[in-house]
């Protein structure tokens, strides 16, 4: 969930190419966010295999942040009503995952991955 007064906005293609870089630095480094959350790359499936959707929001100091909706393109349904709607997962592992990128300071947060089934 985006923080209280925050604000949404639609991320750019730089918003978008920069979330992808800071993410994949999280992933390398196995990032322990500010929630004692790691970014491990050991409980996802290789990054290519997912589908993404990139929701924007500014916090409330007025900073970036997107969150990253990731899930299995096998897993999707082919009438690709994923690209108007949110998607969320309830179980089958990971298919499904989601992380918070702030762009002002370069961090991941709330990394998410579904449980199993």
């Amino acid at each position: 969930d985006a923080d209280e007064g925050s604000v949404q906005f639609m991320p750019t293609v730089q918003d978008i190419e920069s979330a992808e870089r800071i993410f994949k630095m999280c992933l390398k480094t196995s990032k322990i966010d500010k929630d004692g959350v790691i970014a491990d790359s050991t409980r996802i499936q290789a990054p290519s295999e997912y589908f993404r959707q990139y929701l924007g929001y500014k916090n409330k100091m007025g900073e970036k942040v997107i969150l990253l909706n990731c899930f299995i393109k096998s897993a999707v349904p082919k009438d690709e009503t994923w690209k108007k709607e949110i998607i969320a997962f309830k179980d089958g592992g990971n298919n499904y995952f989601s992380v918070h990128i702030n762009l002002a300071t370069n961090d991941c947060f709330s990394f998410f991955v579904n449980g199993g089934a």
